[in-house]
């Protein structure tokens, strides 16, 4: 398409960044003669935005009347500004010309993503694309009739202020040469990005440019982003405190899920044979209930979590055919639910959170990431944990046969023989190895050998009484 008006591109200093082959003919410059030149080279005048008469200045020297229309458009935080000039001598120029300015004017008011509406000074509407009808989602009829008054109706039963909608609107028409940026908020949760600039006409405000652009995916996205920068904040200063021990870690955890989420209950249930026990909750009132409680597979909810393999949440129950036959869980007094399974150290667990009543929003893909991120926090807290009673385990007893090993049994000894000397009584101390302990490993080997150790450690703890301290000292002795 080839453009007969000028076209020029300048800077907030007003040195010209680049221009069209009409401006090059209308002027008398080749590119690499006037960019980077001050715009005072072809236009002696200051400009301001809008439109106004003027005088250019060819490269010959000669002067010559323009009208010129001045835009302002934003770029990476500057400044810019686009020229648009003609020769006011109309006549040098076609009627096809002015038919073909028209038409161009139209489509690019038609091409951009926003809604545009102008008014004149007073409100009135003079022109709106297409795009701002199915914006704001107002009648043909209205629209046809210009009816200011009537489209306002239509727009303020839409916002969810709209006293603040109105009192901009008035403020602008009170100041016809200010400009104004803000954002709006719908009652059925979109968000529009608001831009008014005055129309001018030699310098003079004769109307007002509205643009209205819908920023609703990415308002959305900025509330996610920062209540996932709040959820993970929150998460890490839990995760970090050293003053916590394990099990306290996990309550806290569960704590900051249940608060992140919105559902009040939070617990950790691990499948024990054909049972679901409730091993870890958070403080509120009825999961301290559960704390310790052995749930049936078919009445629990990390029951179906564990089979699942997967994060699921209340709404895939119900959905679920396996789950319909189990209507005690589906309509137990559960309304909402997300859980996700975690295996640590052998054992399955589910991570999950619950209300007694139904969600305001469904569960997302946040929210199942989320839940699987704490699962991977609980999982490490739990495997530390089962480190540290194994640790805590094989200080005191022998791995082979789990009887009582040389620490234990010398410190259970030390006490005992205190003890008797306290009360002046007596104990019996039983030293007992094995004959031809090396013969049972020459010819069964040591996994034999092992065998036979375990076997008289399980018949030596079954010949003494409960408060008995049996014991492997090493190799085959043992002690009473």
């Amino acid at each position: 398409m080839v453009i007969a008006d000028a076209i020029v591109a300048y800077d907030e200093a007003g040195t010209i960044q680049s221009f069209n082959p009409a401006a090059a003919r209308l002027f008398g410059y080749s590119p690499s003669e006037l960019t980077g030149r001050p715009l005072t080279t072809i236009i002696p005048e200051a400009l301001r935005v809008g439109a106004c008469s003027t005088f250019g200045t060819h490269k010959s020297g000669a002067s010559f009347p323009l009208r010129v229309t001045v835009h302002e458009v934003s770029s990476n935080g500057s400044r810019q500004f686009v020229l648009v000039a003609r020769e006011t001598a109309l006549r040098a120029r076609g009627y096809e010309d002015l038919l073909n300015e028209h038409s161009l004017l139209l489509a690019t008011l038609e091409a951009t993503a926003d809604g545009i509406l102008v008014v004149d000074r007073v409100g009135k509407i003079v022109r709106f694309n297409e795009r701002f009808a199915r914006l704001w989602r107002l009648p043909e009829e209205v629209l046809n009739m210009r009816d200011d008054d009537r489209a306002l109706e239509f727009v303020l039963e839409q916002l969810s202020d709209p006293q603040a909608f109105i009192d901009k609107v008035q403020e602008l028409y009170a100041h016809p040469d200010a400009e104004s940026f803000d954002v709006i908020e719908f009652k059925d949760g979109r968000v529009y990005e608001r831009l008014s600039v005055p129309q001018r006409v030699d310098g003079k405000a004769v109307g007002r440019v509205w643009s209205f652009r819908d920023v609703t995916d990415l308002a959305v996205e900025e509330r996610r982003a920062r209540r996932r920068l709040d959820r993970l904040d929150a998460l890490w200063r839990v995760v970090s405190r050293s003053d916590l021990d394990r099990a306290d870690l996990a309550t806290r955890v569960l704590e900051e899920g249940a608060r992140a989420l919105g559902l009040p209950i939070g617990v950790i249930v691990r499948q024990e044979g054909d049972r679901i026990v409730v091993d870890y909750t958070n403080n509120d009132e009825r999961a301290v209930i559960w704390r310790g409680k052995e749930l049936p597979p078919n009445e629990s909810f990390g029951a179906f979590v564990i089979q699942a393999g997967k994060t699921i949440d209340y709404d895939d129950l119900i959905a679920d055919e396996h789950t319909r036959n189990h209507p005690r869980v589906v309509e137990s007094e559960l309304r909402a639910m997300i859980a996700t399974p975690l295996s640590v150290a052998g054992k399955t667990y589910a991570l999950m959170f619950c209300s007694q009543r139904s969600s305001n929003e469904p569960f997302d893909d946040e929210d199942r990431t989320y839940i699987e991120l704490l699962a991977d926090y609980i999982g490490r807290i739990l495997l530390m944990q089962e480190q540290d009673q194994r640790i805590s385990y094989l200080a005191f007893h022998d791995p082979l046969t789990a009887l009582a090993n040389r620490t234990q049994f010398h410190n259970r000894l030390g006490e005992t023989i205190a003890a008797a000397r306290r009360h002046q009584r007596r104990f019996g101390l039983v030293y007992i190895d094995l004959d031809r302990f090396k013969e049972v490993n020459d010819t069964l080997g040591h996994a034999g050998g092992d065998h036979i150790l375990v076997e008289a450690a399980r018949r030596l703890g079954g010949a003494v009484r409960q408060e008995d301290v049996v014991a492997r000292l090493g190799g085959d002795e043992f002690a009473v």
